[in-house]
């Protein structure tokens, strides 16, 4: 009975065996306790999160309904064609004259109003 003891460490020398079974009903309490208490501020923590991005996603929804001079997706398509004109075509926003959706000035290489022209190649003799 005493080599058993020391594998059970909650278990203290000269200690009786219901007090011994008190303190680990005890401490099996205390590990739940805490285990649920973990489970719920996680699942708080999650449902904030959640939170904060629906309300994140709402503000940018208003701003493209109420800010934007087109309808929102062709301002989601404007703003994926920025990077270049290669995305410009994939949205198919291109070429684009001034204050057209897909319209960028770093796009217009000769400055004459029209974004992502088709390049023109000299003919070959």
């Amino acid at each position: 009975m005493r080599s058993s003891r020391r594998s059970q460490p909650w278990v203290r020398s000269g200690e009786d065996d219901e007090l011994a079974a008190r303190r680990r009903r005890f401490r099996t309490q205390l590990t739940y306790r805490r285990d649920r208490f973990l489970r719920r501020t996680n699942l708080l923590g999650h449902l904030q999160d959640m939170a904060a991005a629906a309300i994140a996603l709402a503000f940018l929804y208003i701003a493209l309904v109420f800010l934007s001079p087109w309808p929102p997706l062709v301002t989601i398509r404007h703003v994926l064609a920025a990077p270049s004109c290669d995305f410009a075509r994939l949205m198919a926003l291109a070429p684009a004259r001034q204050g057209e959706p897909g319209y960028w000035p770093q796009h217009d290489a000769d400055r004459d109003g029209i974004a992502c022209e088709p390049r023109r190649y000299p003919r070959r003799r």
